[in-house]
């Protein structure tokens, strides 16, 4: 059994800040967002190394995890999915969006019921599958939605593939530990098109064709 060990990510500087990390020589140090990944003793990299968007390949299943859209305090209709109670004509008088009986109580309630409070401002993670890579301008695209408003900063990691996925037939596996550009490698010299990188089944319409 492999041993989990804690990787730290760094993305952006924050100026006029102390450092505060226990390594006072990492690079990691004044970064503006720093998280952190559980990883194997085998995909420790050293510290410094740039993780770029071809860490990933087209079609791979990832989880998408952030803080998902605050709604402040919502009833039970919105928060639960309740139906409510019943209309004017069937004998219900102001008591349309009422949770109705919660049940015996016995000197309090229980933990976990489903009342009315607050909604949202929560960490929610959703399942994706990476649908094409411009490694040129680092953007990923993915298919479905994301959590979290616009502008938000969210994690991306490797998922468990279902067993019964295309992406096993195909034989394509992501770079591990991570992917390492060639040496001779100028992606400013690159044209946009070869820096593309996109999923397209054999014998069916591509995504955007659908």
């Amino acid at each position: 059994i492999n041993a989990e060990y804690m990787g730290i990510l760094g993305i952006g500087i924050k100026k006029h800040r102390e450092n505060t990390y226990e390594n006072d020589q990492s690079e990691l140090k004044n970064k503006y967002v720093r998280r952190s990944f559980k990883v194997t003793e085998d995909a420790m990299l050293p510290v410094g190394t740039r993780l770029s968007v071809r860490h990933f390949v087209p079609w791979q299943y990832v989880n998408i995890n952030g803080t998902s859209k605050e709604k402040g305090f919502q009833g039970v209709m919105r928060r639960w999915g309740f139906s409510g109670g019943a209309s004017d004509f069937l004998g219900g008088r102001k008591k349309h969006r009422s949770p109705g009986s919660i049940g015996r109580i016995e000197g309090a309630v229980k933990p976990f019921k489903k009342m009315p409070g607050h909604m949202g401002g929560g960490s929610v993670t959703v399942g994706s599958r990476i649908y094409h890579i411009d490694f040129k301008n680092d953007l990923l695209y993915v298919v479905g939605a994301i959590p979290g408003h616009k502008g938000q900063y969210v994690t991306i990691e490797d998922a468990i593939e279902p067993r019964k996925s295309d992406y096993y037939r195909r034989n394509v596996t992501p770079p591990f530990p991570t992917f390492v550009p060639p040496e001779n490698e100028n992606i400013e010299e690159m044209s946009f098109d070869e820096c593309q990188l996109q999923y397209e089944k054999a014998g069916k319409k591509s995504y955007k064709d659908r």
